[in-house]
């Protein structure tokens, strides 16, 4: 069994980050230790949220992993805080696979207690990721461009940008093109571009990037094809989305994926 450890954000209500990437792991028999950077009452787009630091929690934990050799298979990376998490995670890491969500925020607004210090504070992890996950927004910020909707060829230039600050794989989640919306990835080391994406819908629920990112990164660790993994965590992702508009899930709460993801595993062999 696949080992991994998260180190990200949790929350106690809505359904995002490492709640999801929890259960995603569990579905595909992916085992998950988790390392909190902060402790939420819910996600960021809430007006109103208690929070607690776990920042000298995660540096002792880093310290004693190092220090007894305890390492995973990769880790998963997303809101990784401040400075202190940062270089912790910095001095653990020897030649560890990293897949990385850089957290930032969406639809051209950063998110809650980030700040543009952010991007200069997560580019040694960026340098040191196999694949990053970034939205179009995240992308832009990481990148200094302005936040628009971009043609073919200047994402693919994006994207191998993105790449070329360190990473194997880069991903641009969120990403419209004519009425569908998907997500666009390029592999550096193939030269590969791909472009997935099904048709566009008026209801985005917060959580949607965590599902697809924890998603791609137990499949690409079960040694599923770039192909594979995006088409069914872009798939998986979609039917959660149209279910909880169906279900008339408000945004702020998050994403129904659960059954979706059963019905969907129940037709692979994982």
């Amino acid at each position: 069994m696949k080992k991994i450890l998260a180190i990200n954000d949790l929350t106690t209500f809505s359904k995002c980050a490492m709640q999801i990437t929890a259960n995603v792991m569990s579905h595909f028999l992916v085992e998950l230790n988790m390392l909190p950077t902060m402790l939420y009452s819910a996600n960021l787009a809430f007006e109103e949220v208690a929070k607690l630091d776990c920042t000298n929690y995660v540096l002792e934990t880093l310290a004693i992993y190092k220090k007894n050799n305890i390492h995973f298979d990769s880790l998963y990376l997303g809101l990784l805080v401040n400075k202190d998490i940062i270089n912790s995670i910095l001095q653990y890491i020897d030649n560890d696979k990293i897949y990385f969500d850089p957290i930032m925020g969406d639809n051209g607004k950063l998110y809650n207690s980030i700040s543009l210090d952010y991007i200069d504070l997560i580019m040694p992890i960026i340098k040191k990721s196999y694949i990053i996950f970034p939205n179009l927004f995240e992308a832009t910020t990481i990148l200094n461009k302005e936040y628009r909707q971009y043609d073919d060829l200047e994402l693919k230039n994006m994207l191998v940008e993105l790449t070329n600050l360190g990473p194997k794989i880069a991903i641009i989640t969120g990403v419209i093109k004519d009425n569908l919306i998907g997500c666009y990835l390029y592999n550096s080391e193939s030269n590969e571009f791909i472009y997935y994406g099904l048709e566009k819908i008026n209801y985005l629920p917060h959580g949607t990037g965590d599902l697809f990112s924890s998603i791609f990164t137990a499949l690409k660790e079960l040694n599923y094809t770039d192909y594979k993994c995006l088409k069914i965590s872009v798939d998986i992702t979609y039917k959660a989305i149209n279910l909880s508009y169906k279900e008339g899930i408000k945004p702020l709460y998050g994403l129904n994926f659960e059954k979706v993801l059963i019905d969907e595993l129940k037709k692979m062999s994982v």
